[in-house]
């Protein structure tokens, strides 16, 4: 809680900024679903990145759903079986999807450490702790969704 309570007062402590509005909510809602969640503005300025970065980002939302699962079973909380319904569609889907964020991650990866474009700086360390996690917990989660573990 400490770094909740932390952040908190930052910003009640950040001076106020008299011209913000959230107001029209639904055109702002659009934007950011179409800029941030679609990674429209990306795929636009650079289509291969921006295809990867989609793949990556969407990673974590279609796999909420089975790690949500994965951390009620020990509990009893359990909400999900593979059984032949929408369930098993959705654990295929995502096992699929699975193969595609990997792929992405080792492209980026690959491009990050060894492409090295100027404009993304020198890579750090914690870049490449990051990749390896995630393409450890990706192989991992699909291995568990497709029936091998």
């Amino acid at each position: 809680m400490g770094g909740f309570r932390r952040v908190a007062s930052i910003i009640q402590g950040s001076r106020p900024t008299p011209d913000f509005e959230v107001a029209p909510l639904g055109p702002r809602s659009r934007r950011f679903l179409w800029e941030v969640m679609l990674q429209a503005k990306v795929i636009e300025q650079r289509p291969l990145p921006g295809w990867r970065t989609r793949s990556c980002t969407g990673d974590f939302s279609r796999f909420s759903l089975i790690t949500l699962n994965h951390l009620a079973t020990p509990l009893g909380g359990r909400f999900s079986r593979r059984t032949p319904d929408s369930a098993a569609f959705y654990y295929g889907f995502v096992a699929v999807w699975a193969v595609v964020v990997a792929i992405s991650i080792r492209d980026f990866s690959w491009r990050r450490f060894f492409v090295r474009p100027v404009w993304l700086g020198n890579p750090s360390p914690e870049f490449g702790l990051y990749r390896a996690a995630d393409s450890h917990v990706d192989a991992e989660l699909s291995g568990r969704v497709m029936g091998r573990r």
